[in-house]
């Protein structure tokens, strides 16, 4: 199998340590992430790469800022993304509506929730 690629549209947020999964669609979910400052520029926004357009359009924020994701997102059976690690809190994506939902409980490996240093 050969892989081809071709210059596309830009990210609406420059990022870095972030995370992105498979919708069901083909569409790409790109979350979270870090400017260069690492720590002190995290951020809680999100995109949808579209490779028909080769378009990144904004949709709704993580609840959470984070950060060191590489992959961390997880299609589920129904369709919706999970998002784990960066941040206690795990959040489900539902592409239908758009939107992040923060799931019930809280992760506390630290390993996993990359706390901040000192």
């Amino acid at each position: 199998m050969s892989l081809y690629f071709s210059e596309t549209g830009s990210l609406n947020t420059p990022r870095h340590k972030h995370t992105a999964g498979l919708l069901a669609d083909g569409r790409v979910l790109i979350a979270g992430g870090s400017d260069a400052r690492d720590w002190h520029g995290t951020t809680n926004s999100a995109e949808i790469f579209d490779p028909h357009t080769g378009e990144f359009t904004a949709t709704s924020p993580l609840n959470d800022s984070r950060f060191k994701l590489p992959d961390e997102a997880v299609q589920l059976s129904n369709g919706n993304l999970l998002i784990a690690g960066g941040s206690k809190e795990v959040e489900v994506f539902d592409p239908v509506r758009a939107k992040f939902f923060v799931a019930a409980g809280q992760m506390n490996d630290p390993a996993t929730s990359c706390p901040k240093p000192g």
